[in-house]
This record gives C-alpha cells, sequence and structure tokens, in this order.
C-alpha cells in the first residue's frame, strides 16, 4: 500500500512539473502602428483556386478534357458563369505560378486564357440579366472581388515582364479594366 500512495505522489509531482511550464502566460501580440498596410499597398482579398497541373505536365490534355466535357454538361446560364469564373481565377493563378518559374511567356499566355474565360463569365450574365433574370448580388460580388485580383496581379505582372510579354500583358489588362466597367452595370 506504501508502494502505491508514494507512486501516486511521485507521479502527481512529475505530472506538475511537466504541466505548470506549459500553464505559464505567454504575451499576447500586439498591433503597432508600423505594422499596418500602408493605403496605398491596398491588396484584394480575394484568393485564387489552386490551379492543378500546368501546362508543361504531359496530362494537361486530360484536365482540358474534363474542363471541356464539364463545360458542355452545364446548361444553366447561371452556373456557367460560375464555371467559367473559376476556370479564369485558376488561369490567372496558373500565370502566377509560371511568372514564379521564370517562364514570362507561358505565364502572358496563361493571362491571356484567364481574361478570355472572364470575357465568357461578364457575357454570360449579360445574357442572363437581359433574359429578364436577376443575377445574384452574391454573384456580382464575388465577380468584382475577382477582376480586383486580376488588376491586382496583371498590373504586378506588367511592371515585372519583358519588353514583349509587356505588351500582351497590357493588352489584357486594357480588357480586364474594360469588363470591370461592364460588372459595375450588372448591380
Amino acid at each position: 500500500m506504501k508502494s502505491l500512495i508514494k507512486l501516486f505522489f511521485s507521479s502527481a509531482l512529475v505530472g506538475l512539473v511537466l504541466v505548470l511550464p506549459a500553464l505559464a502566460k505567454t504575451p499576447t501580440p500586439t498591433l503597432t502602428p508600423t505594422s499596418m498596410p500602408a493605403p496605398s499597398e491596398h491588396k484584394v482579398e480575394y484568393l485564387l483556386p489552386y490551379p492543378g497541373i500546368l501546362p508543361d505536365h504531359p496530362l494537361y490534355f486530360l484536365k482540358t478534357l474534363r474542363d471541356r466535357i464539364l463545360e458542355a454538361l452545364i446548361v444553366d446560364p447561371l452556373r456557367k458563369s460560375e464555371f467559367y469564373l473559376l476556370q479564369a481565377d485558376k488561369r490567372l493563378n496558373m500565370g502566377i505560378f509560371f511568372g514564379a518559374k521564370g517562364k514570362a511567356l507561358d505565364a502572358a499566355e496563361s493571362m491571356t486564357t484567364a481574361e478570355q474565360f472572364m470575357e465568357r463569365t461578364v457575357a454570360g450574365l449579360v445574357t442572363f440579366r437581359n433574359s429578364g433574370s436577376q443575377v445574384p448580388a452574391s454573384m456580382v460580388d464575388r465577380l468584382e472581388k475577382s477582376i480586383g485580383k486580376h488588376v491586382e496581379v496583371l498590373e504586378d505582372m506588367v511592371t515585372n515582364a519583358g519588353q514583349s510579354e509587356r505588351q500582351i500583358l497590357e493588352r489584357v489588362l486594357e480588357t480586364v479594366r474594360r469588363l470591370q466597367g461592364e460588372v459595375g452595370k450588372l448591380k
């Protein structure tokens, strides 16, 4: 019985020694005025979807085949616009990935494809609205954020691109800004 009591107290003592440091209060971080972003550094709060495999992958053709089949199967114009928006965001992120790899021409090509999908998105929503249906405010809000992110990324890519890619990206940026104006009319 004495050995059981000794075992209990010794394990309680060891437990306290191990647990007390974990219970010590850790200082909470405080915000200082220097940690706040400057107004000129405003970034659009919109997460781009992961693009999956990139066009330089040998199995990329399967992904494009799948996407074409999905596009053909979607008949609802609103859902098709959502699909096109997803594709536009994925292609934009592909462009970012290619830019990080140093493949500027592939990045510019992906950005061009992204904006073609964005044009389809806006055209589909305009057609949906012209058919007498109301475009959901959540879709318009999501589209505005997405286009804002596209503008932000493209402006950054234009400043870092070479001369030949810069011309392509500037045309794409003009297209996105035009689409931004059209989205404002959807409200």
